[in-house]
């Protein structure tokens, strides 16, 4: 019996299926990636005919909206439970080969929050580097040590080799309790760290893992933030907003005032230089109510954004902020289960 509770509880870990029962009220959805994948430790991926399948199903059974005007409707009170608005974090290029045309043939409106520190640069982002340095076919050294600053992280792999034939860590995520091999644990205690890492001793952390396991990140499909040719492409169409995801993808908390600003201040500079139009609405990086705070809010409002997306995850009512908008972020499932989440 108890292993059917745990067993029940890690699917609705894993699924999410059963958070919405009670929500009622407009809603706001967050996706990351939408593209096949081989893992996917963060849980950022749609697949494409999932997504398809979502968007048949937002337009059956829901109203979707351009996100600023949901965000009029529910400031008049004018909005439906049935109102959805359609979000992505981060800017990875998949958004335009993948999301874009997805969208326009379902006429779903969308906006893209784009982190400029890694936009036209190929640069990896920090997570996805990660996990494609550990988890890759072949044999790993006996341990692994990482220095930050004073400090001295260790980790005994055992010289163990991963396999191709056992390619098991396309199914593991960090939602999982269980961690099949060392290289799980690496990524967990790295995570945190690099996290809120400045931009510098995040390169640092990730060049002492590629040189201690003598490899480079391998990623199948690759995944890799916008070109600038290509956000260009994203923002010429009339179903997409672009908004600002901050520069260096770190919590604002973990920054000083002076920090903060110039991340807000800088990210909408360089989108508006760029596209040649304002940029007006912004999401926290992460968007936790840890990775900022009442001060940040302030910042964001006084750098001239109109709206701020977080990850609270609930409706989106006029109890909301209109800086502090909640999220609810959508896994890789089927339509069927997508509907059912949505409880529509």
């Amino acid at each position: 019996m108890k292993k059917s509770v745990r067993r029940l509880a890690r699917f609705s870990r894993l699924t999410g299926i059963r958070k919405l029962r009670d929500e009622v009220g407009p809603k706001v959805l967050l996706y990351h990636r939408v593209s096949t994948y081989t893992m996917d430790p963060q849980l950022l991926c749609v697949h494409p005919g999932n997504f398809e399948e979502h968007l048949r199903v937002l337009n059956e059974c829901c109203s979707v909206l351009p996100l600023r005007e949901l965000c009029h409707l529910v400031a008049a009170g004018r909005a439906a439970a049935n109102h959805v608005a359609v979000t992505f974090d981060d800017g990875y290029s998949d958004n335009l080969y993948r999301a874009k045309p997805a969208l326009e043939r379902y006429g779903v409106p969308g906006t893209v929050y784009v982190s400029t520190g890694n936009l036209d640069t190929a640069q990896l982002f920090w997570w996805d580097e990660l996990a494609g340095l550990l988890f890759q076919p072949g044999p790993l050294p006996a341990k692994l040590t990482v220095t930050i600053g004073a400090h001295q992280l260790d980790w005994d792999l055992g010289e163990r080799e991963l396999s191709d034939a056992d390619p098991w860590w396309t199914g593991w995520n960090v939602v999982q309790q269980d961690d099949p091999s060392p290289v799980c644990v690496v990524y967990r205690d790295l995570c945190p760290v690099i996290r809120t890492a400045s931009t510098a001793l995040r390169s640092s952390v990730l060049s002492q893992v590629r040189e201690a396991l003598g490899r480079t990140a391998i990623l199948d499909p690759p995944c890799r933030p916008l070109f600038l040719d290509e956000l260009k492409e994203l923002a010429s169409s009339a179903s997409i907003e672009i908004g600002s995801h901050g520069v260096s993808h770190i919590p604002l908390s973990s920054l000083s005032l002076a920090a903060q600003r110039n991340e807000l201040e800088v990210s909408k500079g360089i989108l508006e230089r760029w596209l040649g139009k304002p940029v007006e609405t912004f999401s926290y990086s992460f968007g936790g109510r840890s990775e900022y705070d009442r001060r940040t809010v302030k910042l964001v409002r006084q750098t001239g954004y109109a709206s701020a997306c977080t990850t609270h995850s609930s409706t989106f009512t006029r109890r909301s902020s209109i800086l502090e908008i909640p999220r609810l972020v959508v896994r890789d499932w089927n339509g069927d289960q997508f509907r059912q989440w949505l409880h529509v």
